[in-house]
């Protein structure tokens, strides 16, 4: 008889034979000399008949196989209906024939009622390969821990789902989705044991050391080695980790070894780099598990240089202001909401006042919501001037989590909610940021971002805090900015080596460097990068700064800086004054060999009337430059900004006398401009159309805030609507259509300046 032990809590215990130090890093393979069977399914493969990846997330066969019980492998939604069939498999190669005593399951809610365990030696794709080595028909989800009647020989394990499993959410109605598992494993022994790295993927902060476990699957009686090195991806050896090129010993017995790799810090704005750490050229007794190499990413350390500014929505020193609103599944969980005195957050001014919500026993929902209302209905705010949401939260480290959304409204004037957690893992105040563009959407919504032009509000959900006064401050919108310099600790470079700050020319170009005091707004002693220049008639100038290591600048929507005018007195003509050249320096080696991008701006006073002005550039302002210095491979016609080398500043030839110029907060500004959502519909379903006849298809677009997209004709010039399709494949030809979502390249708004100055700055 077949033995199925249901366990609730834990199946066939995987022991981490060695911890890995690395942030984010799943589990190592479990080592065989601590009494529990080696998971087999790790060393291999696996595959599955179906995978979901929707507005719910991503959720790969991969995930069943990870290690991590906190991942997991769906298979989709099949139909809502009981007496509907779907079915799904799951299949792991565990790479090479194995005795196989059992497996284990981890079932997510969405578990096999029925399921077949099958099991093949020989190739999959024959259906007389399988035999079953285990059936159930009263699946009850859970943890299945499941040993054969007797060891099979086999390279190949299947799991066959035949009947989903209802979900009584809604009882007693019942919903059926489909079947979703956290952990596939195999227990049993290799014919020859073979030799793996212990996580297929790894994270670590740049910085710190990366433990990549190796094990043996099952112990060898003599001693045993294996080869392993290092190999560069985006990471190079010498400056972002240290090379590793030696041999790993397993002596008789053992089935653990492991290899720390040194890693250095580029920085916060390095961006992922990636190397890979590789087994080869076992000793004889042994082979190379499928998992043979291990892909480790470093992620950017340091801390940014925040030069943003922040708007607070509404203060509570008059009161809990009528903008906000309670609600919670039972009087108890609703929360009382009230204002405190409290000084001590972080920046307050004297007489500071903070909210608390007092919730007297947790319930099953409970919170509260900032919105305006007017006529029992959401009104919107055009928050598309901001990138960000902030407030201050004071914790109380209880290690419990609570959630915050921001709520939008869609041009079906449906309101849509985007949602974040957090951890209570810590006392005192802190402040909670989140970026518009890193907010999730709920379940159900089909929107992939908010959208801050339409903003209808947010809420914070108290329900996993429990019951008990929390307290928060500053609930505010926030534009983003990171410094790169501020010219407060002086200029270096080489002209020579082409790195930092350095002046360039043809011959006879005059340009010099240097970093100066000059003030701005109301700090006298501010310094700038400046000079002057004179360049003559069919010459070129200037400088640049050429970073020494690469930075990711994918995530901003642009760079600013502010430009002190060459013109003593502001000229009558706003169109008065030369274009500059502002060259960024994306991809390749290094800084003289990148893809160059490049935009202008004129060197004139602000609008109002001072000499010095903002210059903001969007990234999508730059234009492909016509001198490109770099190779062929560099050149790929994209501004991907996930390598950038630096930027330049080129200034205009044919100038009478020297014109003096000064630079000062050079800053990434923003965040990308998310592409406004659009709703595309036509005025039929289905068009039915001669062979060699024209379809005349008209077409209704909607942008969520109800203002015009902007237009794109399609590359024939003439308007979307007035396109026309002939058929050519077939007598008649039905053209189908139906609503969709479109993007559409975002409306910016004016950046409103931030204060003149503030101190500390930082250098970069």
């Amino acid at each position: 008889m077949r033995r199925l032990d249901h366990r609730r809590a834990r199946g066939l215990a995987l022991v981490a034979g060695l911890a890995v130090a690395a942030t984010g890093a799943v589990a190592p393979l479990a080592a065989a000399a601590d009494d529990a069977p080696t998971d087999l399914a790790r060393l291999g493969t696996v595959t599955a008949s179906a995978f979901q990846d929707d507005g719910d997330g991503t959720f790969p066969a991969s995930n069943a196989i990870d290690g991590d019980d906190s991942t997991r492998w769906a298979s989709g939604n099949g139909p809502d209906d009981a007496d509907a069939t779907y079915t799904a498999t799951l299949t792991s190669d565990l790479g090479a024939p194995a005795t196989v005593n059992g497996i284990t399951l981890k079932w997510e809610a969405s578990y096999a009622v029925a399921y077949d365990v099958e099991t093949a030696l020989g190739n999959p794709d024959d259906p007389d390969s399988w035999s079953t080595a285990y059936s159930t028909t009263t699946g009850d989800g859970g943890t299945d821990a499941i040993t054969f009647d007797a060891p099979t020989h086999a390279r190949y394990v299947r799991i066959d789902m035949v009947q989903r499993a209802a979900s009584t959410w809604e009882a007693p109605k019942l919903h059926y989705y489909g079947y979703s598992i956290y952990t596939l494993s195999v227990a049993g022994a290799f014919d020859t044991p073979q030799v793996a790295v212990g996580a297929r993927t790894l994270s670590v902060g740049a910085g710190k050391d990366v433990t990549v476990p190796v094990t043996l699957s099952n112990p060898a009686s003599t001693d045993q080695k294996v080869h392993v090195a290092t190999k560069d991806g985006t990471a190079k050896a010498g400056s972002d980790y240290e090379a590793v090129d030696q041999d790993l010993t397993f002596m008789a017995g053992e089935t653990q070894q492991s290899v720390v790799v040194h890693t250095t810090s580029a920085g916060a704005l390095a961006g992922d780099r990636t190397f890979t750490v590789a087994l080869s050229d076992p000793s004889d007794g042994l082979a190379l598990a499928d998992a043979a190499s291990t892909t480790v990413t470093l992620t950017p350390t340091g801390t940014l240089p925040d030069a943003g500014t922040s708007t607070l929505l509404e203060g509570f020193e008059q009161g809990v202001p009528s903008t906000y609103a309670v609600w919670g599944s039972d009087a108890g969980a609703t929360p009382a909401l009230a204002t405190v005195a409290d000084g001590s957050v972080p920046g307050a001014a004297d007489g500071n006042h903070a909210l608390t919500a007092t919730v007297a026993a947790a319930g099953t929902y409970g919170g509260f919501t900032y919105e305006h209302r007017i006529d029992n209905a959401s009104e919107t705010f055009d928050w598309s001037a901001y990138d960000g949401f902030s407030f201050w939260f004071l914790g109380q480290g209880t290690g419990k989590t609570f959630s915050f959304e921001l709520h939008d409204r869609d041009a079906s004037d449906k309101e849509l909610g985007f949602a974040t957690d957090v951890t209570d893992d810590s006392t005192g105040w802190r402040k909670v940021s989140v970026l518009f563009k890193d907010l999730k959407p709920k379940s159900g919504v089909t929107a992939k971002a908010f959208a801050p032009a339409t903003s209808t509000g947010f809420a914070v959900t108290l329900t996993g805090l429990g019951a008990g006064t929390f307290t928060f401050d500053g609930f505010s919108l926030d534009q983003r900015a990171v410094l790169l310099d501020d010219f407060e600790h002086g200029v270096s470079g080489d002209a020579t080596a082409a790195t930092g700050y350095f002046a360039w020319g043809s011959a006879n170009a005059q340009v010099t460097l240097a970093a100066t005091g000059l003030a701005r707004g109301d700090v006298a002693d501010n310094h700038v990068l400046g000079g002057q220049y004179l360049v003559p008639d069919g010459g070129y100038g200037g400088f640049s700064d050429n970073l020494a290591a690469a930075q990711d600048w994918s995530s901003f929507r642009g760079i600013r800086f502010w430009w002190y005018a060459s013109q003593a007195n502001n000229p009558a003509s706003p169109t008065a004054g030369a274009s500059i050249q502002v060259e960024l320096k994306d991809g390749g080696p290094d800084g003289e060999h990148a893809e160059s991008w490049v935009a202008t701006f004129k060197d004139n006073w602000s609008a109002d009337g001072s000499r010095w002005k903002l210059v903001s550039l969007p990234f999508s302002a730059f234009q492909l430059g016509a001198n490109q210095p770099g190779s062929d491979e560099t050149r790929n016609g994209t501004l991907d900004l996930t390598s950038s080398w630096g930027y330049s500043f080129t200034f205009p030839a044919g100038t009478a006398s020297a014109t003096p110029y000064s630079i000062d907060d050079v800053e990434l500004y923003g965040t990308p401009a998310v592409a406004a959502a659009t709703t595309i519909t036509t005025d039929q379903d289905a068009y039915l159309v001669d062979a060699g006849g024209t379809a005349h298809v008209k077409v209704g677009l909607t942008t969520a805030d109800g203002k015009p997209s902007p237009r794109r004709p399609p590359s024939t010039g003439r308007p979307v609507a007035a396109r026309r399709r002939t058929a050519r494949t077939s007598p008649r030809l039905r053209a189908r259509s139906r609503s969709t979502r479109a993007p559409s390249p975002a409306r910016r708004r004016p950046w409103t300046s931030p204060r003149p100055r503030a101190r500390p700055r930082a250098r970069r």
